[in-house]
């Protein structure tokens, strides 16, 4: 992969070995890079957006695992936990194809924030699950006292809580606060 000159010899049977010297080239003129983020939005799924840091290419194609090749990939939906190849293509102004591979272990985020919790021990909605990691919670009672607050949560809150109106302020990892009300059966 360096540019330079190199010099080929031939060895034929009747004992002729010519030489010759090329220059050879490399097209060092792109240079690609890529990496990505989730983009959160409160009661939406999550997406994750891609940031293209190539440099030097006329054109960029995409292709995410075997599917068809796209020329923007810009925001990318996702539906559930994946391990996926993200192949990223640029031609050069010589039209030469550079290309970089990733695999990406990307996270599903669904963005649901119940409304309802029913604390029973049924191992169904007994805690205040919400659909976004490295969130922050504040829940406060139907007078606005705060009677909880964690900064990491953990989907843990509900269990050994009286029945009633509850409401929250749950901040995402993107810093959007969402509000909302939260009924509790028991």
């Amino acid at each position: 992969n360096q540019s330079g000159n190199y010099t080929i010899k031939a060895f034929y049977s009747d004992g002729c070995t010519p030489t010759k010297t090329i220059k050879i080239t490399v097209d060092e003129s792109v240079k690609l890079d890529f990496d990505f983020e989730y983009k959160y939005a409160c009661h939406k799924p999550t997406e994750v957006v891609f940031n293209n840091k190539s440099t030097g290419a006329q054109s960029y194609v995409w292709r995410i695992g075997e599917n068809p090749e796209t020329n923007d990939l810009s925001t990318y939906g996702i539906r559930s936990n994946s391990n996926t190849q993200f192949t990223l293509k640029g031609l050069s102004a010589t039209g030469c194809t550079f290309e970089t591979s990733k695999n990406l272990d990307l996270k599903f985020y669904d963005g649901i924030i119940p409304n309802v919790i029913t604390p029973n021990n049924d191992k169904k909605n007994d805690t205040f699950v919400v659909g976004y990691p490295n969130s922050s919670l504040q829940i406060f009672n139907t007078w606005g006292k705060k009677i909880f607050e964690n900064f990491n949560y953990q989907n843990d809150w509900g269990n050994k809580i009286n029945a009633g109106t509850y409401y929250y302020l749950l901040t995402i990892p993107d810093g959007q606060v969402c509000k909302g009300w939260l009924e509790v059966l028991n």
